[in-house]
């Protein structure tokens, strides 16, 4: 299920368990995962317990020896989620601005 999540590029629901050595521990399935204290979130983290306990969507970014070794962000989940967003805001700007002009002409 998992390895199928990472080629698929679907996100997947995990639960943050504990803080290491730069990074997080997550649990996906009941498999551990590792998420760089970089990849958790698109601005600085100040407080890593914050998260400790908490469940999020991550995007796997590696997949190895039979799920021995994986590699979670849930910064580029975020990042598209933030794209999307400004694209359809930018989307609708423009429609706005299209329908808005005969009128000011």
């Amino acid at each position: 299920q998992l390895e199928d999540a990472y080629h698929s590029s679907m996100p997947v629901e995990g639960k943050v368990r504990e803080q290491c050595k730069g990074g997080f521990y997550v649990e996906l399935l009941q498999k551990r995962a590792f998420c760089p204290i970089s990849q958790m979130d698109i601005s600085f983290i100040e407080n890593p317990e914050e998260y400790i306990g908490n469940s999020y969507r991550f995007m796997i970014v590696k997949f190895e020896n039979g799920g021995r070794n994986i590699v979670v962000s849930r910064r580029q989940l975020l990042s598209q989620e933030q794209q999307a967003v400004h694209d359809e805001f930018f989307k609708s700007t423009l429609r706005s601005r299209l329908l808005m002009e005969p009128l000011l002409a």
